[in-house]
């Protein structure tokens, strides 16, 4: 674990990043809003390799179905009533415009989405 002044620089344009986190934080507010586990918690944490620096998303609302997890990321895919279906496939494009990658974790214990970018 590194803090966040130890973490190395990244190549990253800043809106895709922007779009790609903010997507994964939104959709974790709505599960976690509507969950009944308490205390509710998102989590988000970076971690840093010699070529990545990934930060993890997590929360404890409710878990993904395995049979929903390929479909995650696209477009017009929901599991929210009101969704779009946009959010997880715009933060995956935003970072691949970047570089870099958005993933579901699908052997984490929690919802976990992972935004990877490269080490500057």
């Amino acid at each position: 674990w590194k803090t966040p002044s130890d973490m190395p620089k990244v190549t990253v344009y800043e809106a895709d990043l922007m779009a790609a986190v903010l997507n994964i934080i939104d959709n974790a507010v709505h599960w976690l809003a509507i969950s009944s586990t308490k205390p509710r918690v998102l989590r988000i944490e970076a971690i840093s390799s010699k070529k990545w620096v990934r930060i993890r998303l997590s929360n404890n609302g409710p878990l993904i179905d395995p049979l929903f997890q390929k479909n995650l990321f696209n477009p017009g895919f929901t599991l929210k009533p009101e969704g779009s279906g946009l959010g997880l496939a715009i933060a995956r494009e935003a970072m691949k415009a970047s570089k870099g990658n958005v993933v579901f974790d699908e052997e984490a214990d929690e919802t976990t989405f992972v935004v990877s970018m490269q080490r500057a």
